[in-house]
Parts: C-alpha cells; structure tokens; sequence
C-alpha cells in the first residue's frame, strides 16, 4: 500500500468536503460531456469521453452504490440542452444506466474483490487497473450502448465496429489519463509523501516539458510531413519519467502527453481515424509507462523496506545497533552521554509467562523509553533484552541513569497481570566522542559492572579500562580456531588397603590454554568467559572426543583406567546431551565404563530437574556421573539425594583444611559417611600435602588427586605415567 492514506477516506467525509467534491464532479462531468458531443459532431476535439473516467473516480471514492448519479446527471443534461442529444433521450438514458452499472462493478470488482487500492502504486494494482478499467469494462460499456442504438435504430448494424472502436478508444483513453491523476490528486498525502513530491518537482516540470514537446513534434510530422505517425517518439520521455520519478512520474507524463495530443489535433483538425489512432498507441503507451512507474514505485517500497529492516526493530520499532552506530558517528567530536540497559530476569519471563508475553514487557519497556525522553535523545535496541539510550550532551551520566530508573517504578501492564521491570543499567560520558566503537566498549563495561553491582547501575571510570574481558573474547575465538585450548590429564588414585598404597585409577581432563606469549594459562583465567560464549560448548565437546580417544590407548595398560571428562552449563543443559556423549563413546570403541563425566555443583542447582534427567539418562547408558566442587555451591546431600549421580567430589576448600581445622575435617568426614549411605563413592580434590592425605584416609575417602598425587600434564606426559605403572597394576 502506498504512503498516500487510501482514497476510500473521502467516503467517511461529512459536511462541506463531501458537497465540494460532489459539486465539483457535476460540473466536470456535465463539461465533458458536452465537449464529447463536439468532437462527435466533428469539431476536431480530440476524442475522449471523460465522463467514464470521472465516474471511475467517482466509485472509486464513494462506492459502487452512487452508480444511478451519473444517470441523473445525463438526465439533467438532456434536459438543460436538449439538441445535443444524437439519440431519443429513453435510449440515452438505458445506455447511459448500462454504463453506469458496468462501471460501478468493475470498481467494486477492483476494489472490494481484488484489493486494489487508490491511488495507484503497486505493479499488481496498475496491472489490474489496466485489465478491467482499462480494456474489459469500457469495451462491455461500448457494446452495451452501441448495442442499446442499433436496437433504437440509431446506427445500423453494419456500423458496430467503427463504433465500438471509436466508444472504446474514447473511454480508454481519458479513464488511463485521468482516473490515476485524479485519485492521486484527491488522495490524503502524508508528510513524507508531500517532502518527497516536493522535492521532485523542479525536475518533473523540466521532463514533463519534455514529454509535451514530444508529443507536440510528433504530431505536427504526423499532420503536415509525414503523413502517417510517428507515434514512438512521444513513449520515450513516457517511459523515462515513469522510470526516474515512479508511478507518480507515469501518472504525470501521461496527463501531459494526453492534453498536448489533443491541443494539437484540435490545432490542425487532425481527421477522426488519425485520432482513434494517436489515440489507441497513446492508451497503449500510457499503459506501458503506468506498469513501468508501478516497478520502480515498487522497487522503492522495497528499498524503504530493507533500510528500515537494517536500521529498525522489528519487534518495538525503535532504531537498532546500527542506527545508533550511526548517530554516534555523525557526533563525533561532540559531548554525548550513552546508557546500556539489560532487562533483568528476561529468561525467567520467557519460561514463566510465555516467550509472547514476554515480547509485550519488551514492547512496553521500549514504549516507556520512547515517552521517556525528549525527541534530541536516542533510544535504541540493541539486542534481545538490551537497550540504549544516547543524547548529545554535557549532563552527568548518574544523572541518566537516575532518569531510567524513575521510568522503571511503575509496574507493567502484561495480560492483567502488575510485573515490575528492572534493569541494570551502566552509562559513559565523553567531552569528545572519537567514534562509536570507543564509546559503546565503555558503556558495555560499565554495564558489566552494573551486573554485578548491588545498586545495579555504575558510571564508567578509567580503570575499568583495564578489564581484559574485552580482549579474551577475541583472543578466545582465535585460540579455538588455532587449537591452543588442549586437555592436560591429572591422575586419579585409588588407595589400595591391601597393598598400603595409592594405585592409579584414572585422570581427569583439565583445560589449558596454550598461549603463544603468556605461556601455558591455568583454567581460571579464561574458563568462566570461555563457559559464557557460544564457543565453549564446542571446545567442551571437543575435550571430551580427544579424551576418549587417549582413554583407548591408556585402558590397554590398565584396563580399569577411567577418563574424567567436566560438562559446560550449557552441555548438560543440552537435551541431547546424553545422546552425543553415547555416540562419542561408541566413536572410540570404548565401554562406557570408561568415561566419568562431571557436573558443576552450581550448575545441578541452576537447573535440578534437567540435570536429574541427565544423570538417569547417563546412568541408562552405563556412564559414570559425578558431582564436582560439593560443598562450594551452597547445595546440601538432601539435594544431591534426588540426583542419581555415582560419585561427589568434595570441594578443595574442605579438604586443603582439614588437617588444621577440626571443622572442616568433620565436615568431609560427614559428606564421606552421607555419601556412602546413599551408595555414592567419594573423590577428595586439591590434596596438597601428606598431612592432607592422611587425614582423607581417616575419614574414609580413599580417591584423591591433586599436587600431592600428581600435577596436570599434556597426553604425551601421560603416556609415561601409565608405562610407569606396576605390572601388578596393570594385571588388575
């Protein structure tokens, strides 16, 4: 649909509107009339029958059911001038309800059936237009009326043709000029529309000019040179203006190009048949420039379209990354003050509410925004749940922010139901703005911060510059690419009452970053950004394909030798996670008896009910589960009760004090005799010392790792611990 309110608005219309056009219409359509009788009666009037067309407009604004006024009106006519009648005024007024009723339901056909809308825009539209008002109505509205005559015995038989063609060519011709001009002229212009008119202008005279002289060249070579038409010269300034300025150029060139043709036929009493001629490749070129005007109208609308999409939300409308990448480009060197929101607790409202409902407080946040602020500030959405707001300006970034807080106190309104809506929010104000990647990095720190802060707002300051948040995430998405990040194994040992010794029993895979100028990275430099981004799920399921495959060659000297493998959140929160670890398995023609796969305290208390349904579904599948860090997550054995896991791990934070504190020893003494209660084998992390092994003895724990046993090392290291093995061992 064009920019243009639809025509169809003047029916709703009262008062002094509605008189004016319908005055106006009488008038024209009287005038048109009697001017068709003149060029009948050979007055050398080009021959167009313009009261069709202004019935055609007629309908088009009011609707179909105003068909009996120009019937009125050809009654009036008669009456006012008798003597132009050419047929017995019964038989005028039949042909003229029979043209009537034919054009009536050609627009109502058009418009109610086939959803065209005026004024014309789409190639779709003019398409249509041009079938049925352009060639099939007025053809059924010639053969009525010539039809109605013969049967009077106004014409003979004989003479059907001629008059059909002169009929139809009158009535083509003046509904393709006028019916588009007109609609757009009474059409409502919105305000881009008439900047957009506004701007063609100047340069739509100058072609238009150019139309006339053509027009006007080809008829005086038609009339006193050639004798016979050259009729092509006047579609190539047609054809151009509908390419360069649209529908509105076509409608334009046609007018004009129409109205020269009939000053100069009128001027050098152009003969009839040269008229119905000039005028059948006139309606043929008008049809022609109207479709191509309707291309490039709709190659616009396709354009306007994909600007929008770049630079416009979808979902609330308001400008996107891009746009404000934009604005904050064009103020570079100028003060501007930039806020990062970020809706808190935007999943718990897609699981809670709906994901649609969900959508609406996403709406209705950035409504509130919008009306929050003065038409110089930027409100934008930046992603799903994260927004912007930016404004050229010296004020005080608190300030911002304490203005965005304000707009949040209010509850939201979301099906019936009162939600308040938070969001942390981190601002940054520069004197002079170098570019927008500077400026948006240090509001997306300050917003970092803002996460984390118990007021969940933060101002930037210059030493939040130093994070090295920023530069992981690239170096990360490299080092994956580059195979830094490997597995180093460090051993688990069993101890052996029997023998009165630590046997080894299995390794656990340890991520470490292989960094090519900061040497070898333990796990707590990167781990936690590495589990936030999209990559760490592949490089977790790479750790585990690459640990079976060496669990293979390392069962072969002891064949009860187990490969610990530890899941990212978003692994085990996969739902088939299970699945891929079965396949990964039978990849590497193990038992699954040989994989040990560990889950995050944290991570079974973020999610308890998929995390059971994991471990039963490993359980199903013979594979061992334990629940690593036990005690530094704030869970309890009553929770871990409900997991069907094999194993906990007791968090190093208990065992590197149990030789010094009473407490700590009783607590591991505890989560031992618990455990074993529940059927659930105990593995203590981080031993250091012998004082530490001993005391993991005294309370029953007897799986340990750590420094004391063993340090992480790579595969190749590995390799040499396991050929060191007793063969007593490795008989067992």
């Amino acid at each position: 649909m064009s920019d243009a309110v639809r025509l169809r608005r003047l029916i709703s219309l009262r008062g002094p509107t509605l008189v004016g056009f319908l005055v106006g219409y009488a008038v024209l359509w009287l005038a048109a009339n009697l001017a068709s009788s003149a060029s009948a009666a050979g007055t050398g009037v080009s021959p167009w029958y313009a009261g069709g067309a202004l019935d055609v407009v007629l309908f088009a604004a009011l609707g179909w059911r105003w068909w009996p006024l120009p019937v009125l009106l050809g009654l009036a006519r008669a009456l006012i001038v008798p003597s132009g009648l050419t047929a017995p005024l019964e038989l005028n007024l039949i042909a003229a309800t029979l043209e009537a009723l034919i054009l009536a339901l050609a627009v109502r056909t058009l418009t109610r059936i086939l959803r065209v809308h005026f004024p014309l825009y789409s190639l779709r539209d003019v398409w249509l237009f041009a079938l049925l008002l352009g060639l099939i109505a007025p053809a059924l509205s010639a053969a009525a009326a010539i039809g109605v005559m013969i049967a009077g015995g106004v014409f003979g038989a004989a003479a059907f043709w001629e008059q059909f063609g002169r009929f139809v060519a009158s009535d083509t011709a003046a509904i393709v000029t006028i019916v588009p001009a007109a609609t757009q002229l009474l059409a409502v212009r919105s305000a881009v529309q008439r900047r957009r008119e506004g701007e063609r202008a100047n340069a739509g005279l100058l072609t238009g000019l150019s139309v006339t002289v053509a027009v006007v060249v080809a008829e005086y070579l038609i009339a006193t040179r050639f004798g016979s038409p050259i009729l092509e010269l006047s579609f190539v300034p047609l054809a151009w203006l509908a390419i360069r300025y649209g529908i509105e150029g076509a409608v334009y060139s046609v007018v004009l190009a129409s109205l020269a043709a009939s000053a100069m036929q009128w001027q050098l009493h152009v003969p009839i048949d040269s008229q119905i001629e000039y005028q059948a490749y006139l309606v043929a070129s008008a049809m022609m420039a109207l479709l191509l005007g309707s291309i490039t109208s709709d190659r616009d609308v396709l354009l306007a379209h994909l600007e929008r999409s770049a630079y416009v939300d979808a979902l609330t409308g308001l400008p996107n990354r891009e746009r404000l990448v934009a604005w904050i480009r064009r103020r570079r060197g100028d003060a501007v003050v930039l806020a990062m929101l970020d809706i808190d607790d935007m999943r718990l409202y897609n699981e809670g509410i709906g994901r649609r409902a969900a959508d609406r407080i996403v709406q209705e946040f950035a409504t509130r925004l919008r009306a929050g602020f003065a038409a110089d500030y930027l409100v934008a959405r930046v992603s799903s749940d994260e927004f912007a707001v930016a404004v050229a300006s010296d004020r005080a970034g608190e300030t911002l922010i304490a203005e965005i807080h304000a707009l949040l106190e209010e509850p939201f309104e979301v099906d019936g139901a009162r939600i308040f809506v938070q969001a942390a929010v981190g601002a940054v104000r520069l004197e002079r703005v170098a570019g927008p990647d500077d400026l948006m990095r240090r509001a997306d720190l300050a917003l970092h911060h803002a996460k984390e802060a118990p007021t969940r707002a933060v101002v930037y300051a210059p030493e939040m510059a130093g994070s090295s948040v920023p530069l992981l995430v690239g170096e990360l998405h490299r080092a994956v690419e580059q195979g830094e990040l490997v597995p180093f194994y460090q051993p688990i040992f069993r101890y052996d009452r029997d023998a009165q010794r630590w046997v080894l029993a299995g390794g656990e895979a340890l991520l470490r970053w292989l960094h090519p100028h900061r040497g070898v990275l333990a796990p707590d430099e990167f781990i936690e950004l590495l589990e936030r981004l999209s990559i760490g799920d592949r490089v977790g399921w790479a750790v585990i394909e690459e640990s079976l495959r060496h669990a293979a060659r390392w069962r072969a000297r002891v064949p009860e030798f187990r490969v610990w493998v530890n899941l990212f959140s978003r692994q085990a929160l996969d739902p088939h996670c299970a699945a891929r670890i079965e396949r990964a398995i039978a990849a590497a023609e193990l038992a699954p008896q040989a994989l040990v796969v560990e889950i995050n305290e944290r991570t079974v208390v973020s999610d308890e009910r998929e995390i059971i349904r994991l471990v039963q579904d490993l359980r199903d599948c013979a594979v061992t589960t334990a629940i690593d860090d036990f005690g530094a997550g704030g869970s309890s054995l009553g929770r871990v009760r409900d997991v069907p896991a094999h194993v906990l791990k007791i968090d190093r934070t208990f065992v590197t004090r149990s030789e010094i504190d009473a407490k700590a020893k009783a607590v591991a003494a505890a989560i031992v005799r618990l455990a074993g209660e529940l059927g659930m084998a105990v593995v203590a992390e981080g031993v250091e010392n012998a004082g530490q092994i001993e005391t993991m003895l005294d309370v029953g724990c007897e799986l340990a790792q750590g420094y004391a046993l063993g340090h992480p090392v790579p595969a190749a290291h590995f390799d040499a611990l396991i050929a060191a093995v007793p063969a007593s061992q490795a008989i067992r």
